[in-house]
């Protein structure tokens, strides 16, 4: 029961902490912004934010910090579209999988040295064909899409969580039956179980929280109890046959 109860502390424990891989790109956060009559007004702002797996986002439309506005108001004056009617769109880029604000004097100091260290300048582009109303319409269904398959993914991951412990306990019970009784049968269904569920793996989001977990972690633990397990068996099998 002991081993069962790790088992599971662990992999919940491991479960909740999503990982972030370093090679993903930065998060893309947009500005649209209308200009009419030599009048230029900020729309509203999309946000990026990790949505689980890999390298996961989605959309977000989200209130505007103030310094975001500041930075969208010193891109339209150094792109002088003030004469040009239309809808425009900014993209400001932020590091991917830590936290980040935003600040205009640091991004006027990057952008007045011309340095992309930290900043990847884009030019004001000019959204065609489209009413504001429309736009902002679309984005916020983009929005409802991605958290409804945010959601989804994660009854997924939990549902894919539950059955793979109760498959993991289950091939261990079968392997101590196996060594106490030897029957094939139980030697069978471990051997079955445990590449089950390491195929899975290849059936499923290579970052799937539950199934990576399941594989890179827990399932090697097991294994390694297992080993040293069955040593043991054969070593006290040894010593009562030497008596």
């Amino acid at each position: 029961m002991k081993i069962y109860l790790y088992i599971i502390a662990t992999y919940l424990f491991m479960f909740c902490m999503d990982a972030l891989s370093l090679s993903c790109r930065g998060y893309e956060d947009k500005v649209f912004i209308e200009c009419e009559n030599s009048v230029c007004t900020e729309l509203f702002f999309v946000k990026e934010v990790y949505s689980g797996g890999g390298c996961g986002r989605r959309p977000v439309v989200d209130l505007m910090p103030e310094a975001v506005k500041r930075i969208s108001d010193y891109e339209t004056e150094l792109g002088n579209i003030e004469e040009n009617s239309g809808i425009y769109m900014l993209v400001l880029n932020r590091p991917f999988g830590i936290k980040f604000d935003y600040s205009f004097e640091e991004y006027h100091k990057f952008r007045e040295l011309d340095l992309e260290a930290k900043y990847y300048f884009n030019s004001l582009m000019k959204v065609e064909n489209v009413t504001s109303n429309k736009l902002e319409g679309n984005w916020r269904e983009k929005e409802r899409i991605g958290y409804r398959n945010y959601i989804l993914d994660r009854i997924i991951d939990w549902v894919s969580l539950f059955f793979s412990i109760l498959l993991l306990a289950f091939s261990i019970r079968c392997f101590i039956k196996w060594l106490h009784c030897k029957k094939v049968k139980y030697f069978i269904v471990w051997f079955v179980a445990q590449v089950a569920i390491f195929a899975s793996i290849f059936y499923v989001n290579m970052w799937a929280p539950p199934m990576f977990i399941l594989v890179a972690m827990v399932v090697p633990i097991v294994w390694l109890y297992q080993i040293v397990h069955f040593i043991v068996q054969k070593f006290k099998k040894c010593r009562l046959t030497k008596l």
